[in-house]
């Protein structure tokens, strides 16, 4: 999943990866490549699913 520092939610797109059945592995939060590219973790995708919009930009692990 990539452009999500772009994005405003998440949600849709996140709906069709289950309802297709397709896996996700990595995300990207930023233009630096390759220091935006992070590992699709379930932590992860909880806190841009149902966390507030600037999680797009936070680094992970990084308090809130």
């Amino acid at each position: 999943m990539t452009k999500l520092d772009e994005s405003k939610d998440i949600v849709g797109v996140f709906n069709q990866l289950g309802t297709r059945r397709v896996p996700l592995s990595y995300l990207t939060t930023g233009q630096r490549i390759p220091e935006d590219i992070e590992t699709a973790t379930r932590r992860r995708l909880a806190d841009l699913l149902l966390g507030p919009q600037d999680n797009f930009n936070r680094i992970p692990g990084e308090k809130a």
